[in-house]
């Protein structure tokens, strides 16, 4: 197969006789081609050349099973059609991929901005009220695990204090937030 086959039945003909050699022409003829037409898509280099690649595994497995129609168009338009529905799939993927990303990283921006402002909170609460908030909501003390550790009265003034000092945490990041 010396020349170049543009044809899809002079494909059909060439793959029956030697496949690999079929493809393989094919794919060396059309690869700048549709790399240079896949650019429109706005795909990495890498993804554009496995979408090709993929593309002329799926004419390879079509001839194989034969399902090519004798058709009026060329090798070309035939490659280029089962691609260009590989690049929209491809395409679509990247820009989801592309919007969870930016999600991802707008999320872990706040994420950050309110984990910053509860610690510069958590710094304008008195002592008391931040070991008391820290070792609930932290470190999952128990009301009665911090009534030991604090050597408090009963479980009762742990729970009013807990209750207050939240309350107090509330108006901090509150007021904190209208003056931003």
């Amino acid at each position: 197969m010396s020349k170049v086959v543009t044809d899809i039945e002079e494909l059909r003909r060439a793959f029956r006789s030697n496949a690999d050699h079929a493809i393989d022409a094919v794919y060396k003829e059309y690869r700048k081609a549709f790399i240079n037409f896949a650019k429109s898509y706005n795909l990495p280099d890498d993804e554009v050349i496995d979408v090709f690649q993929e593309t002329v595994i799926a004419l390879y497995q079509n001839l194989q099973n034969d399902r090519v129609e004798k058709r009026q168009s060329s090798v070309k338009t035939y490659l280029f059609a089962i691609g260009k529905y590989k690049l929209i799939n491809a395409s679509k993927k990247q820009q989801r991929k592309t919007e969870q990303n930016g999600m991802e990283t707008i999320e872990n921006k706040e994420s950050s901005t309110m984990h910053l402002n509860l610690q510069q909170s958590l710094r304008k609460l008195g002592d008391s009220c931040r070991e008391i908030l820290t070792l609930y909501y932290y470190r999952q003390y128990s009301i009665d695990a911090i009534m030991h550790t604090l050597s408090l009265k009963n479980e009762n003034t742990v729970k009013a204090a807990k209750s207050r000092c939240l309350k107090k945490l509330k108006e901090i990041i509150k007021n904190t937030s209208n003056v931003g």
